[in-house]
């Protein structure tokens, strides 16, 4: 078990290479103690120009540059985004490029210091970075002291480690520490073995001689004014690298940034489809007035109500034999039986515990019970649809609520709001197993009926000290073992767990891919960001191989009551406002020459283009009844959201339906489309593997020749002995050394073999025949950068390789059920969002295959085209064929199409790609994604029925395509 983590995803790239070439050609001081790094001279000119040149290609205006004592610089990620990987591998990336080995990672809370322990630790994690660097990391982890009971204090373990730890070890070292223990007295504390480090000093002062590079983890958690940052300060760091979605404010508008080189907002990240998109459900009492009354206190002789409808809120005390009337007409019946310090027992039989919450319009339902309702139809709606894909996904489900013994038996009594859930549970599934499922999926309900309580788990704060094994149980699933409650088997047995609990204990620092739905059963105060409520669930989902799934529209429900209408356009302006510049009103000399690079044309030609398509006037203004068609022709002009990645639920339909009629004539082609194949990859004998190995090495640009540069201070000795520094401290004279790491040659191999499961003799062999023509040069060759490069080459040599031999092989299973049909190949209801994003209110022309039109950018044109030679066509459900390709991901085209040929009795079948770009500008994925795509049709193609797959360029018409196709075969 473990994630498959994806490689060189470019929005963490440029995360990390922000940080990097921030030190190029930055002076080091070499190290003095093999303890501490290297140190660099961050008043460097150089500095402040890498500074201004990041921030430009990365599109950052207005921050300037600041070099001060302690160098901070920012990166800003949006939640779900991968913060904790992307810092993770700068690291890697700085002790690869400057030989820097110790890093403190400081955090703000103790779940998001469980959370980055759990990730630092984790198998994946380690296996992944010493696979991609040769190299692992030892991670110390500063936890509060336990006292001694010989009453002498002892220096802590991990610091003590830290500290002593050497870059011999060949280790990169981290200490990880979370706000509280830097805040302890424990660090400025002069212990009784301190002087073991040969003098007598506190935490502080010996973390600061190693001259670390500190990570912070939620910047906005540290105000420059706040105990926190001067406490970060005392660790002297080289360097403060700020992480977060959020920083400290500076204004109301402004933000505390410091040297900000990297900036994905939540525009960029919903837009981009790094991020689910959010559906905001509000569920109502059909036909009856919204309103709510909630227990908001009690004293053991009275107890307080607080009443809220569409237009007001009021506050109500009663006591015993008191009747509801007085709150609401629609409770005129009800009186108040019994009550205590914990309950209120109403006339009706019902008991109310404090926070809980009835509809007074139907007081038999709470308004807990209609939010969780709602909460498991939503889950089940795609725990259905996940479980038949090939790959499965699990989904989860997350509860907040206010009370923990509401959910956690406290004291003996019944915890009314888990009950209630297992109960409402328990119909759902019931309800499920009567319906037509497959056999599989009906086993794994029926183990989840007669494990009802494994079903879900809790986490709250009080838990930490909570004994009960099974209580544990959960949350290190919850907390430590993701991948665990990531599958629907684990160890060969069922694994039911997929609905969480918790109070706000979860949340920076705790997230779940597979999170799809969240209920809020409580208020969330105001100090709670909107998106900070949904970025719980916001991160991409992985699938049970735990590969992360990008080739589909995601959405994470957000369940509320009715008092939060408002929620999806405050969380909208929330992220809108993540944005520097939110709505473009005209087309300016700077856009024009950003758009020209994008899509390789003069600027004049970008403004022809728009001016001739009426999305602006002869001044260059935006026409604003056409900027919805002018970003879907020019997204990169779209600074805000868009409008279907954050929208309240019924605001479009949520399925499709297929015309039976049509897909008679669709389905031999849909079941030739869907057949299962899987790859042969023919890679070679060893002999041929050391060959390719030869000739990356004889390719050039693998050997590392740039050595690290060091400078020291020119000093020599006065007629006293004493030291004199050459030049004053503006204008200190400097001698640079030079230094190359080399590594042991088995080290080398072992690195190697590691990467591309190379055997060390073959890759030995293809060195020793490398030098035999070109002699390599020992001292400055075998080094860590010469791996990673030959890594990286082969690698990029053996794709090439298997792009061009790989082959498809059918598996003789049965297709369904597919993306349209049922196990037993009837049709079925299709998730909208699987064909497109955007909704029109019309009705298709009748040789579409759907009822519905939905689409997505630019393919309402081809929906729209009427073609005569057309039987039937329809949009490919998103993520729906699975073309696999060699990274271990799988590709899924746009369109399918069933033509009659020239003699009008025999037909084509024909599948399109859809890109709504120039063909030149397509990128090596693409046209290798392509190419794949056509050994696979050629795969499945057999004397029945034969599938053409043809790609469709910006400016070409479907009918041009098939006219082509007619008139050459």
């Amino acid at each position: 078990m473990g994630f498959n983590f994806e490689r060189n995803l470019p929005h963490q790239d440029k995360a990390v290479k922000a940080v990097i070439n921030i030190f190029k050609d930055v002076p080091l001081r070499e190290r003095h103690e093999m303890m501490a790094n290297h140190h660099f001279e961050l008043h460097d000119d150089n500095l402040l120009d890498n500074i201004q040149a990041i921030q430009k290609e990365n599109g950052i205006k207005d921050i300037t540059p600041v070099l001060n004592e302690h160098f901070n610089l920012d990166i800003k990620m949006e939640t779900g985004t991968g913060k904790t990987y992307t810092y993770t591998k700068t690291i890697f990336e700085l002790n690869r490029e400057y030989d820097l080995n110790k890093f403190i990672i400081v955090v703000p809370t103790l779940p998001i210091k469980a959370g980055t322990e759990q990730f630092l630790k984790s198998d994946s994690t380690r296996l992944h970075f010493k696979e991609e660097y040769g190299k692992v990391m030892e991670l110390h982890v500063l936890s509060s002291q336990k006292k001694s009971k010989n009453k002498r204090e002892y220096f802590p373990l991990e610091i003590s480690n830290f500290v002593r730890a050497t870059y011999f070890d060949n280790k990169i070292h981290i200490l990880l520490i979370n706000t509280g223990m830097l805040n302890s007295v424990t660090m400025n504390k002069i212990f009784d073995d301190s002087s073991w480090f040969g003098s007598a000093e506190s935490p502080f002062e010996l973390l600061a001689h190693t001259k670390p590079f500190v990570i912070i983890d939620e910047p906005h958690k540290y105000k420059r004014s706040g105990k926190s940052y001067v406490n970060l300060l005392k660790l002297d760091p080289q360097s403060m690298i700020r992480y977060g979605a959020t920083f400290p404010e500076k204004s109301r508008r402004n933000k505390d940034y410091e040297n900000l080189v990297y900036d994905l907002d939540a525009v960029k990240a919903f837009n981009n489809d790094l991020v689910k998109g959010v559906a905001i459900h509000i569920p109502e009492f059909e036909g009856r007035k919204n309103a709510k009354l909630t227990l908001v206190g009690l004293d053991g002789k009275s107890a307080s109500f607080k009443y809220v409808d569409e237009s007001r809120e009021r506050t109500f005390r009663l006591e015993k034999g008191d009747s509801l009337s007085s709150i609401s007409s629609d409770l005129r019946d009800i009186s108040i039986e019994r009550l205590n310090k914990s309950v209120v027992e109403l006339s009706n039989g019902i008991v109310l515990e404090k926070n809980q919450a009835i509809h007074p319009s139907s007081f038999s339902d709470t308004y807990q019970e209609v939010l969780m309702k709602k909460a498991i139809n939503e889950h089940f709606a795609k725990e259905k649809e996940y479980f038949a894909l090939p790959v499965k996904i699990k989904p989860l489900t997350l509860f907040f609520i206010d009370e923990v013994k509401a959910y956690r038996e406290v004291d003996g009594r019944t915890p009314y709001l888990k009950n209630t859930f297992e109960l409402l549970l328990k119909q759902k599934m019931e309800e499920l197993l009567q319906e037509g499922i497959s056999e599989e999926y009906a086993s794994y309900l029926q183990e989840s009926l007669a494990n009802l309580q494994d079903t879900h788990g809790g986490y709250f704060s009080k838990d930490n000290t909570d004994k009960d094994d099974k209580i544990q149980d959960e949350i290190d699933e919850i907390l430590r073992d993701k991948e665990k409650l990531l599958v629907y088997r684990y160890e060969d047995n069922w694994n039911v767990r997929r609905f969480i609990f918790s109070k706000w204990t979860l949340k920076e620092g705790w997230d779940n891919p597979n999170v799809f739905t969240i209920c809020k059963l409580r208020s969330s105060g105001s100090e709670i960001s909107k998106l900070q409520e949904v970025g719980r669930g916001l991160r991409l989902p992985v699938n049970e191989a735990l590969f992360r799934v990008k080739s589909s529209q995601f959405e994470l429900n957000y369940i509320v009551d009715f008092t939060e209408r408002k929620f999806a356009d405050e969380l909208l302006n929330e992220i809108n406002e993540s944005a520097p510049s939110i709505q473009i009103k005209q087309i300016t000399d700077i856009l024009l020459q950003e758009l020209s690079k994008v899509y390789n044309k003069t600027e004049d030609e970008i403004f022809g283009d728009l001016f001739s398509q009426r999305f602006i006037d002869r001044h260059g203004n935006i026409v604003e009844e056409k900027r919805e068609e002018l970003y879907i022709q020019y997204p990169e002009l779209n600074k805000s959201v868009k409008k279907e990645k954050v929208r309240k639920a019924g605001t479009t339909k949520q399925y499709v339906t297929v015309r039976q009629s049509n897909y008679k004539e669709f389905f031999q082609l849909w079941e030739t489309i869907n057949q299962r194949v899987f790859i042969d990859y023919k890679l070679g004998s060893e002999d041929e593997i050391k060959q390719l190995l030869v000739e990356v090495l004889q390719s050039g640009q693998v050997a590392e020749m740039d050595a690290l540069k060091f400078v020291e201070r020119k000093v020599e000795k006065g007629e006293d002995g004493t030291h004199l520094t050459m030049g004053d401290s503006n204008n200190s004279t400097y001698e640079v050394h030079k230094y190359i790491d080399t590594i042991p040659y088995n080290n080398f191999l072992r690195i190697v073999s590691k990467a591309t499961s190379i055997p060390f003799q073959t890759i030995h062999q293809a060195l020793v025949e490398y030098n035999e023509n070109d002699p390599i040069e020992m001292s400055a060759f075998f080094t860590r950068k010469t791996a990673f490069n030959l890594i990286k080459k082969y690698q990029e040599k053996i794709a090439s390789i298997m792009l061009q031999t790989i082959e498809y092989k059918k598996i003789d299973m049965s297709v369904h059920p597919t993306a349209l049909t049922n196990i037993d190949g009837t049709l079925k209801k299709v998730a909208a969002h699987t064909i497109g994003t955007k909704y029109l209110d019309v009705t298709p022309q009748e040789k579409y295959l759907y009822n519905e039109f939905f689409y997505d950018s630019n393919e309402n044109s081809s929906i729209n085209e009427e073609i005569s030679e057309v039987i039937v066509f329809g949009k490919i459900p998103k993520n729906s064929i699975r073309i696999p390709v060699i990274n271990g991901q799988t590709y899924s085209p746009d369109f399918s199409y069933v033509v009659k040929q020239k003699d009008g009795r025999t037909r084509l079948n024909i599948v399109i790609e859809s890109k709504n770009k120039e063909e030149r500008f397509l990128s090596k994925d693409e046209t290798d994604k392509i190419t794949l795509a056509n050994k696979f049709f050629e795969a499945i193609n057999d004397t029945d029925i034969k599938v053409v797959f043809e790609k469709q360029m910006r400016g070409k018409h479907v009918s041009q395509i098939i006219s082509e196709i007619l008139n050459n075969k």
